[in-house]
């Protein structure tokens, strides 16, 4: 069966017999000829509508530390209540090591900013969680993510340890380092586990080598 198909943001649209797809969208920076002019980029929610599995792939993106719009924390909210069950897979870039400085990004994420992503991702689960746990549904929950961001008290440290157990961060889109000849992307890779080591929120790491065959 061929599907002709108009991707709308927010909303699932079948693409495949079994196969939907939930574009958001993202920030990627502003024009390099006029700084007021956003560039938008997209993430997709990937489903496989029998078995309601899903993957989310990032296209390029700033952090929403230094966004003029941010646009992360939307995803992150829809996210949320999929993790581990529905959701065990995000694909996103990390395009420069911890060396590079902010205003070098040019609308991409470094290390630290994406550890910061990831610990804005843990805190909307455990807001989730916490929501659950009070006896309230995933419907009324999916309401509320989207609209504003909930007003909870901020989760511990140690409540957020392991809370993104049964999760899989794919990094991709590393930028090629000339000066050195150890690739870019094993220096990201390391920079990254140890600041996420250091939070202890539970996700697998890996690294993406152009050509790779996955399986998610």
């Amino acid at each position: 069966m061929i599907y002709a198909f108009s991707l709308r943001l927010g909303r699932y649209t079948k693409i495949h017999s079994s196969i939907s797809v939930l574009p958001m969208r993202l920030s990627h920076g502003t024009s390099s000829q006029n700084p007021r002019i956003p560039v938008l980029s997209t993430a997709f929610f990937l489903r496989h509508d029998p078995t309601q599995q899903e993957i989310l792939l990032f296209g390029d993106v700033e952090p929403d530390t230094l966004s003029l719009d941010p646009m992360n924390a939307s995803v992150w909210r829809t996210a949320a209540p999929k993790i581990p069950h529905a959701l065990s897979a995000i694909f996103i870039e990390c395009s420069w090591t911890s060396e590079r400085s902010d205003d070098e990004l040019y609308g991409h994420l470094s290390p630290s900013h994406l550890l910061n992503e990831l610990l804005v991702l843990a805190t909307e689960v455990w807001k989730v969680r916490r929501l659950h746990s009070s006896g309230r549904s995933l419907r009324q929950w999916m309401k509320v993510a989207a609209g504003k961001a909930v007003s909870n008290p901020s989760p511990s440290s140690e409540e957020l340890r392991g809370i993104l157990d049964g999760l899989t961060i794919y990094i991709i889109h590393c930028k090629s380092d000339l000066t050195s000849e150890r690739p870019a992307r094993n220096t990201i890779e390391k920079q990254i586990k140890d600041l996420m080591q250091k939070k202890g929120l539970g996700a697998n790491l890996h690294v993406v080598e152009q050509g790779s065959v996955l399986h998610v």
